[in-house]
């Protein structure tokens, strides 16, 4: 049997930019993620991401539409990663980390983005997907808790 660990994450774009967070944990620290996180026994897919958005970057979100689904390997957690990739907007909210394991909240180019350190690899395809409009609607998630 696979076991899997379910996250969800967030790809915001906002005046020809998008945002990322600078983890703090340990295993990843200073490396740059969209704003992500694990799903809550009690909550959708589309709720975890409106709460991983806000609780990191301070933004309220709203996921319009699925960027993808991703598989990565967990070397902290020893075990698959399944991430739920939305391209969300933000409806409002200051840009203020509230979450003690992120240092920093900001926008960057993709060009800035090319050479960063980033935590995970899929962040790069799923900036290309968002780019040529490659989206999946949400309308199938909704209901799954």
């Amino acid at each position: 049997m696979i076991e899997a660990h379910v996250v969800v994450s967030n790809l915001v774009k906002r005046d020809e930019k998008y945002l990322l967070v600078q983890e703090l944990k340990d295993h990843v620290k200073g490396k740059w993620n969209l704003p992500t996180g694990a799903v809550k026994e009690e909550e959708s897919l589309i709720e975890a991401a409106k709460r991983e958005c806000r609780e990191e970057t301070g933004l309220e979100a709203r996921p319009e539409s699925i960027n993808g689904v991703y598989r990565d390997w967990s070397d902290h957690l020893q075990t698959e990663v399944i991430v739920f990739c939305f391209n969300s907007k933000t409806t409002s909210g200051k840009l203020n980390s509230r979450d003690e394991n992120i240092s920093d909240v900001k926008f960057f180019s993709i060009e800035d983005i090319k050479n960063m350190e980033l935590r995970v690899d899929y962040i790069e395809e799923a900036i290309r997907r968002h780019e040529e409009e490659k989206t999946y609607s949400t309308e199938i998630l909704e209901d799954i808790r």
